[in-house]
């Protein structure tokens, strides 16, 4: 794990909540009285992965309790969301859990990111997973009075680390690209899912996350009715004329795109490489162009023998 608990020093100078469950009490709780904390990014397993984790929850039991937070408002789980999903599966009436309750929103939502990062590493979750977890780890490094400092600045003067920083020391990023997964933050919901899905790449992204939401939702639309793959090309484009762009302007750069690829498409050239044996054997020099000749000579006496 890139993102570790001892990282938390950095955002709250002070020692991480014990996690453990030496020397504290574990209790048992109906698992559909648990809740995800608000505002949950990480995606539930799902597959075999699922299947694997109900199987062996059946079988062994769950070994390493659920971290809850218990507030006013219910009981909200910062560890094992997994573990509780397979529970209800497999037909479990209760998990074991050990109950936190002195710790602050902040810590919460750290506890929760780093939890799950045990499980994976930063890579290995999805962009909309990372794009969230930058957020929410970057929004504690302000809450906490680190500099800010803003997307593209030339400003280096700060009297603490700026926020990129620290997080970049956590998740082993460069405070540029820390940067640009916090515009990330910006994408709707239908462009976040064309990124998980590669039809758009990090870069392209990164361009369309400076347009409106409004911008945003035209492109994704445009994308999916006429199937266009977009270049950095063309979201370098948009977003350097992204000031006022409408719909009508939007699509003709994107379809203007396509037609340039489907052009490309029909007008491509095929190549057929002789083996320099053949090469060598009729021909005195590489000549390229007394090469074509001979070959389209050769081939005209050739279909004709065939068709005579």
């Amino acid at each position: 794990m890139s993102g570790k608990l001892s990282s938390y020093q950095s955002l709250f100078g002070g020692k991480a909540p014990d996690l453990s469950n030496k020397g504290v009490d574990i209790i048992y709780l109906d698992p559909y009285s648990l809740k995800a904390p608000d505002g949950h990014v990480f995606k539930l397993y799902k597959g075999k992965r699922l299947d694997d984790l109900v199987n062996d929850i059946k079988e062994n039991g769950i070994i390493q309790p659920l971290i809850i937070r218990r507030t006013d408002g219910g009981d909200y789980i910062l560890s094992g969301n997994n573990r509780n999903n397979a529970a209800k599966i497999a037909g479990f009436k209760e998990v074991p859990c050990i109950i936190k309750e002195d710790i602050s929103d902040e810590q919460a939502r750290w506890l929760v990111i780093s939890s799950n990062l045990y499980q994976r590493s930063f890579h290995d979750l999805s962009y909309s997973e990372r794009i969230a977890v930058i957020y929410e780890v970057y929004e504690i490094a302000k809450v906490n009075n680190y500099v800010m400092r803003t997307f593209n600045s030339d400003d280096d003067e700060k009297e603490k680390q700026s926020a990129s920083e620290i997080v970049s020391g956590v998740y082993d990023l460069s405070p540029r690209n820390v940067q640009r997964y916090y515009k990330l933050s910006n994408l709707i919901e239908k462009l976040l899912f064309l990124l998980d899905e590669g039809i758009i790449n990090f870069t392209v992204a990164v361009d369309l996350a400076y347009l409106t939401e409004v911008q945003q939702g035209f492109v994704a639309d445009i994308l999916k009715e006429k199937q266009i793959k977009i270049s950095t090309e063309t979201s370098k484009e948009l977003r350097k004329n992204r000031t006022g762009l409408e719909y009508d302007d939007i699509y003709k750069m994107l379809v203007k795109e396509k037609k340039k690829k489907d052009n490309k498409k029909t007008t491509k050239s095929k190549f057929y490489k002789l083996p320099m044996t053949i090469v060598e054997k009729f021909f005195d020099e590489d000549n390229q162009d007394d090469v074509d000749v001979v070959i389209e000579h050769a081939l005209e006496e050739y279909f004709k023998t065939l068709n005579n």
